[in-house]
């Protein structure tokens, strides 16, 4: 019977906590101060996403037209292949599409711009469902690989794909933080004598 030992559960160990502050109960007004800290970080990390979303959006957007014209890439990078034509078939109008695309993606970061400009009706401002957005952002890149251009034209159309991809996770992210703080907020407590 010597040899049983009183069994000890699991704890993080941090030499700098102690067992009172591991039990230490925030009262209303530290709560408030608390999440109203949380609230303006993420306020300001929402903001620094959105101004970065924006300069991707517009910086993207000049491309496109830039490209109504020609490749950049293939401006940038000539093909050593002998094909008369290194772009792919009608590429004006899928440009003119990823242009749409790039309208779409500016309806979730430039929502109350749009609004205010009142050129479109309040129905036409509702941005396309990711999934759809993503299989019209394909085509272009698709059509180049099944028609065997260069990687060159390849990679300049699935741009559109990876600026999408970028503005979904960014809008994730940001709608993730503000539900943080909305679950937090509701998880107030009342604490008699804290």
């Amino acid at each position: 019977m010597h040899s049983i030992r009183k069994r000890r559960p699991f704890r993080p160990t941090d030499e700098n906590r102690t067992k009172e502050e591991d039990e230490y109960i925030l009262d209303e007004e530290e709560q408030e101060k608390l999440i109203e800290t949380l609230k303006k970080e993420n306020q300001s990390s929402n903001y620094h996403f959105i101004t970065i979303l924006r300069v991707l959006l517009i910086l993207s957007s000049i491309l496109q037209i830039i490209s109504l014209f020609n490749n950049p890439l293939l401006t940038i990078f000539p093909t050593t292949i002998l094909d008369t034509t290194p772009e792919i078939p009608l590429p004006i109008p899928f440009t003119l599409l990823n242009m749409f695309l790039h309208f779409n993606l500016a309806l979730v970061t430039f929502p109350t711009e749009l609004r205010s400009l009142n050129i479109f009706s309040e129905a036409a401002l509702h941005s396309f469902p990711y999934q759809l957005t993503y299989a019209v952002a394909a085509v272009p890149p698709t059509l180049s690989m099944f028609l065997r251009k260069s990687w060159q034209s390849t990679a300049w159309w699935g741009v559109t794909i990876l600026v999408v991809f970028t503005v979904q996770t960014v809008t994730y992210s940001i709608n993730k933080g503000n539900e943080s703080i909305s679950e937090l907020e509701s998880m107030r407590y009342v604490s008699r004598g804290a």
